[in-house]
């Protein structure tokens, strides 16, 4: 039983420590891609709503550069890395046309 307890502690401390090497890999303020349509970026600083609204703009400015508009995937917080926004950019809805 020691053993199994053993066992899952080790990959849950292994699992932590390459979701955590995996964010400081980001540079701030660059966005990168991370898969087909998906993109990340990651904004420091000490206060959460002003690195998600900064995060939200880079998202929001970059998806209407090229036309589409913002769909968020994932949001993350961390003292230590800062506030994390990983997107998608989709083309916009397009309203019915009323006769």
């Amino acid at each position: 039983m020691t053993r199994a307890i053993t066992a899952c502690a080790t990959v849950l401390a292994m699992s932590l420590a390459t979701s955590h090497a995996a964010e400081e890999d980001l540079t701030p303020e660059k966005i990168v891609s991370v898969g087909q349509n998906t993109y990340k970026i990651r904004v420091g600083g000490k206060l959460l709503d002003v690195a998600a609204e900064r995060a939200m703009k880079r998202a929001s400015e970059y998806c209407t550069g090229i036309k589409r508009s913002v769909v968020v995937k994932y949001r993350t917080w961390d003292l230590g890395y800062g506030y994390t926004l990983t997107w998608s950019c989709l083309p916009p809805q397009h309203a019915p046309i009323g006769h």
